[in-house]
């Protein structure tokens, strides 16, 4: 086989191999798209320790999740919220490849040059609130915040 035809197969290979990694996996467990997510318009709501159930309710609606606990004999509940904020849209830059056109490997079919590529995507923060509720007052809160781009 000519050393041409050889270089252009392991080329296809390689190219083939490396668009493998590029699938995404798909949503499970604990993504923002598999939960009741409350979406944020203005500014998060303020809660407190020691509000009571309903207050809480008031400012963030019914919880996505209620789970049961006992504690020293003590029956507790814990409120889950998944909250979302639009913060805005962020200009993102991606390079492909293109295929060398002029200057130095004009002349050469396999050269490739790196072209940016911009997308203006959204910019979302997602935050997991988890309220510790006993006798009907809020005694205990905290929160995990994450930042996604492009969903």
């Amino acid at each position: 086989m000519p050393a041409r035809f050889i270089i252009i197969l392991l080329l296809l290979l390689l190219l083939l191999l490396g668009l493998g990694g590029c699938a995404s996996a798909p949503a499970g467990r604990g993504t923002a798209s598999s939960r009741q997510v409350t979406v944020i318009h203005g500014d998060f709501p303020v809660i407190a320790n020691g509000m009571s159930a309903d207050e809480v309710r008031q400012k963030l609606g019914a919880p996505a999740e209620i789970r049961q606990g006992k504690s020293n004999e003590r029956d507790f509940e814990v409120w889950v919220y998944y909250l979302e904020k639009f913060l805005g849209k962020t200009e993102v830059v991606s390079f492909v490849n293109r295929p060398a056109m002029s200057g130095t490997f004009a002349n050469d079919p396999f050269a490739m040059v790196p072209e940016p590529v911009y997308t203006m995507v959204d910019h979302k923060l997602l935050v997991t609130l988890r309220l510790v509720m006993l006798n009907g007052r809020l005694v205990s809160q905290t929160v995990k915040n994450e930042q996604l781009l492009g969903s």
